[in-house]
């Protein structure tokens, strides 16, 4: 089974000599993958030749993400690429506003993929940076995209492209619809293996007939809202299953955060174990023996304030949780 540590390197600047000791440290701990989430509302960190203009003042230069890539396969540790869309866009979207779904706090953070010209620039940067990972790992976000309930009155063209695609006036079908094409797509750079968060499909508030890509593996990581779909929705559909569970979020929090306290390492130890996931809607979802989709676990590091700490202290913090979870799982 799969043990994986999401970095967050998008909000905050981690420079390579953050990665080396910490590929170390998760082969100490048996961990067999690493995710790099490199595109999010407040930036965009590797280098991009094709789109320059989208990049951070600091970024991961293509030489220094190489040498990363190469320290992990030494060590047997997966590098997976993180690239969300359709939201959590802001940054690329900034050099791009005609491609913004609109005006709106929510709207400049989301792709229109409803314009011929949004998904192309998504295939585009699809295209520039799948060669550089020899994995055939992919994550596709599809997370916090827009409020689904209300989509087809605040984005009408959004309807309009969901029944061009999936002749139904469901906005969350053409949601579906795009993000099965950009699974499609990655299959033709050899990514076999292409995940996404669970919250935006199959939800109960958001109409739709079209059946997400079988070959996504889902990263459960909340259920809070109980319109959002249960574990047991994506094992009966035959996914593959990564228990993401936000207990395991380590995050630099910023103001009003719901993750303001770091994750207790004895506590994990205590009470997990890996059909242990997020609540759904206030119930447990415990699965003892664990469910035979799953797939593996996550460990995640989210930057929603950067200066909360420096790259030194997230390595340090970090690690008794990665020790925590090897020993449960």
């Amino acid at each position: 089974m799969e043990r994986c540590l999401h970095v967050d390197m998008a909000r905050k600047y981690f420079p390579p000599d953050f990665f080396h000791p910490l590929l170390e440290r998760l082969a100490d701990h048996g961990f067999t993958a690493i995710q790099l989430h490199f595109s999010e509302n407040e930036g965009f960190r590797l280098e991009s030749l094709r789109y320059p203009q989208i990049l951070s003042t600091r970024f991961i230069t293509r030489t220094e993400l190489g040498e990363i890539i190469d320290h992990a396969s030494d060590l047997g540790i997966n590098v997976i690429p993180a690239l969300d869309m359709p939201g959590h866009l802001a940054q690329v979207l900034s050099a791009f506003p005609h491609l913004r779904l609109a005006d709106t706090e929510e709207g400049r953070r989301a792709l229109d993929y409803s314009l011929p010209q949004a998904r192309q620039l998504m295939v585009d940067l699809i295209d520039e940076f799948a060669p550089l990972f020899p994995g055939p790992s992919w994550h596709l976000g599809a997370d916090e995209f827009i409020d689904f309930s209300r989509a087809a009155h605040t984005y009408p063209q959004l309807a309009t492209y969901a029944r061009k695609v999936a002749g139904t006036d469901h906005v969350a079908d053409g949601f579906t619809a795009f993000i099965n094409e950009m699974i499609e797509h990655l299959a033709g750079h050899g990514k076999t293996d292409i995940r996404v968060w669970n919250d935006g499909f199959y939800r109960s508030d958001a109409p739709h007939s079209l059946a997400l890509h079988p070959a996504a593996t889902v990263c459960y990581w909340t259920g809070w809202d109980r319109h959002m779909a249960p574990v047991s929705t994506f094992l009966e559909r035959g996914h593959r299953i990564i228990n993401a569970t936000d207990r395991f979020y380590y995050v630099l929090p910023g103001p009003n955060s719901s993750y303001s306290v770091h994750p207790d390492p004895e506590r994990i130890t205590e009470i997990f174990h890996p059909g242990l996931f997020s609540d759904h809607a206030g119930r447990a979802q415990d699965y003892c023996p664990p469910p035979p989709e799953l797939a593996g676990i996550y460990v995640c590091i989210w930057c929603d304030d950067p200066e909360a700490e420096t790259p030194e202290q997230v390595l340090s913090g970090i690690d008794p949780l990665l020790a925590a979870v090897a020993a449960t799982s």
